[in-house]
């Protein structure tokens, strides 16, 4: 994702939603993996007394050179031949890590963070 615009849009909007669902006090730092090629990472951490900042990491080659360096459960072992697309959620602990494996301006605007969002939503709840 070459468009940094459009990453810091899509980290603040999912930022705001998700805040409105927390407890008050309750923190969302976001960490940023550009890629080169297509999509990016986002990491959520959220807690107490976090200051809702974005940080952006230096661009990677591609999503798995990002997945060598993020500690996460959702993929393991040789990822060199695996392709990303769409939008793929892990919730560990206290994060949120989403992967976005498209450059599509409808995955990456308030649209899109508002349905990433409502799917994670209705995995807590229990929904469908």
């Amino acid at each position: 994702m070459k468009n940094k615009k459009w990453l810091e849009n899509y980290a603040k909007f999912f930022r705001r939603r998700l805040s409105e669902h927390l407890k008050p006090g309750i923190g969302i730092d976001c960490k940023v993996y550009p890629v080169y090629s297509q999509g990016a990472v986002l990491e959520f951490s959220l807690g107490e007394n976090l200051s809702n900042q974005d940080e952006f990491a230096e661009p990677q080659k591609s999503i798995n050179e990002v997945l060598k360096t993020v500690t996460q459960r959702l993929v393991g072992g040789d990822i060199s031949n695996i392709t990303f697309s769409g939008t793929n959620i892990s919730m560990e602990g206290n994060r949120i890590i989403i992967i976005k494996g498209e450059d599509s301006q409808e995955e990456w605007n308030g649209s899109g963070a508002k349905k990433d969002l409502d799917r994670i939503l209705s995995v807590k709840t229990g929904g469908s």
